[in-house]
């Protein structure tokens, strides 16, 4: 990567962004013209426990075991860094909170994302990383990053290619694109504004907010057929850091 490069005109490339597009359309008629995608954003640090247990819980609850919510988000994960939670400068956006090996992780994730097969997503990158993130959404992050290669073995990742763009150049540009993208969003990765942080069609929700009727905010959000019963699962319970 170019330490020179300008930086005045942020790069928000394709690859910035993690990005989980419909599975299956729902049934409707053939007339019915498909309804935007409800975009929904995630900034967060792959080592922080608010992150990846809303990760988990956003996977497990809405997208595996949700009604309609797979099939009407277009999901997008960037990374947040420097060492503060707020905007990233020429000398600190390849640091990061909780040290060097959080940001070979962000990689790690960025990489599983970048190789997802299309133009159908397999979710299979979601997979990995929230087996990364460990059942519980918790227990998993100390072993970051030396998890990858055990998740990817079991969720159908390819190990050599994940390792090679996670150490290469190609996970060096994700991540800093990455960066730049949630730092010029304007994102204060902070608990005094609260985290975990995710965005619904741009609007904002932190802390517990990210939470609370997270289904039915989506379904809201989607202007085309709902199916009946649309949202998160019923069983889902919030996290315990946050219950």
């Amino acid at each position: 990567v170019d330490r020179h490069m300008p930086i005045d005109r942020v790069p928000v490339m394709k690859a910035t962004m993690i990005v989980v597009s419909a599975l299956i359309a729902f049934q409707a008629t053939t007339s019915h013209a498909s309804a935007p995608l409800v975009d929904v954003q995630q900034f967060g640090m792959c080592q922080c426990p608010m992150t990846s247990s809303w990760f988990n819980y956003f996977w497990d609850h809405c997208i595996v075991h949700g009604t309609g919510i797979a099939q009407m988000v277009n999901f997008t994960q960037s990374f947040v860094g420097g060492t503060k939670g707020g905007p990233v400068t020429n000398t600190t956006w390849n640091t990061s909170f909780h040290g060097k090996q959080e940001i070979v992780g962000d990689k790690f994730q960025l990489c599983a994302a970048h190789f997802e097969p299309g133009p159908v997503p397999s979710y299979d990158w979601m997979r990995f990383e929230a087996c990364m993130n460990g059942p519980d959404g918790l227990i998993g992050i100390v072993d970051i990053p030396h998890n990858a290669q055990r998740c990817a073995e079991t969720n159908n990742q390819s190990w050599a290619q994940l390792n090679s763009c996670a150490h290469g150049p190609l996970g060096e540009q994700l991540y800093y694109d990455s960066v730049w993208y949630t730092s010029a969003m304007g994102i204060e990765y902070t608990v005094v504004k609260g985290i975990p942080v995710i965005h619904i069609n741009g609007k904002d929700y932190q802390g517990l907010a990210a939470y609370v009727d997270l289904g039915k905010k989506i379904c809201d959000a989607y202007t085309g057929d709902k199916p009946a019963g649309c949202g998160c699962s019923e069983s889902a319970k919030l996290p315990s850091l946050v219950a």
